[in-house]
């Protein structure tokens, strides 16, 4: 539904749900588990800011569409290992000291075994990646204190060679 100036903490959310952040508008999820998938389809557009502090997403996080203005913020965040990621539209996406689990043998989602699907230039911190980044476009992603599921330093294979990314490593 409609998001203004919220901030949602210690919660459990199950069933699915259609973000529509109003320009200006703010969103603030800390603590919160999501069972289901969290997003924007064609009936929702992200154009406020969101930050996701401490959350687990079981099911995905999906935003097809999203303005030039918009920043969406993830810290200290677990992506389960059933879950999947796209982040679509023009927002400006962040990761920092997040957690992608391996994704689970029979879980492929929609995308297939790529855990994460960018649209638009993407920065990850000191996150555990326990898949593979794939871009939908020839973005920017920086990798800055990254490692995979076994503790070891990401290099650029991390990243699916689709649409010819920029891959910095720091």
């Amino acid at each position: 539904g409609n998001v203004q100036n919220v901030v949602v903490k210690n919660a459990t959310v199950t069933g699915g749900n259609d973000l529509n952040v109003k320009a200006g508008q703010t969103a603030v999820f800390e603590n919160v588990v999501f069972d289901d998938k969290l997003g924007s389809t064609a009936q929702g557009v992200v154009k406020g800011d969101m930050t996701f502090i401490d959350c687990t997403f079981k099911g995905g996080f999906h935003i097809d569409q999203s303005t030039a203005d918009t920043t969406v913020t993830f810290k200290g965040c677990t992506f389960a290992d059933s879950a999947y990621i796209k982040l679509g539209g023009s927002a400006k996406y962040s990761l920092v000291d997040c957690v992608v689990e391996t994704l689970a043998s029979d879980a492929t989602g929609p995308w297939g075994k790529q855990w994460l699907i960018a649209y638009n230039d993407i920065e990850l911190t000191g996150c555990t990646l326990g898949r593979v980044i794939r871009a939908g476009g020839a973005i920017t992603i920086t990798l800055d204190g990254c490692v995979d599921a076994n503790g070891e330093a990401v290099t650029a294979a991390i990243v699916h060679e689709y649409n010819s990314p920029n891959v910095v490593i720091k």
